[in-house]
């Protein structure tokens, strides 16, 4: 799955690039993950958030519907509601994903200023879909 890119946002010397992403279980989520991790092996933060709707059961057949929202995630060492937030973007959505990829700039940003910088990464990814 090749995720569709969104705009460069660029605060403070940090750069900040948003990917969006439409994975149909966890499995694919993770492999575009570790493709982003190889793709800037330079970046020093991957934060990211998905809420996917996947079976309970696996993948064996099943009279009832039992699949599962799942929703996730990761703050990857960044302040805490970095990821919240971006997840925020992403309600009532379903089997939707952003990533977005940052190249730490050198200058402290704060933590309103840096949340919002990954809000509009991960927005401008979405737009763009």
């Amino acid at each position: 799955m090749e995720p569709i890119r969104g705009d460069i946002y660029k605060e403070r010397g940090s750069t900040f690039h948003g990917f969006y992403l439409q994975p149909q279980n966890i499995s694919e989520f993770n492999d575009a993950l570790t493709d982003l991790r190889a793709e800037f092996p330079d970046a020093h933060h991957f934060c990211w958030a998905y809420r996917i709707r996947e079976n309970t059961s696996g993948d064996q057949l099943c009279l009832f519907d039992d699949k599962t929202l799942r929703e996730k995630y990761s703050n990857d060492g960044e302040p805490s509601g970095v990821g919240m937030a971006m997840l925020n973007l992403l309600a009532g959505l379903e089997n939707v994903a952003v990533i977005v990829v940052r190249y730490w700039g050198g200058e402290l940003l704060g933590a309103y200023n840096l949340i919002q910088a990954y809000k509009r990464a991960a927005k401008s990814a979405v737009r763009v879909n």
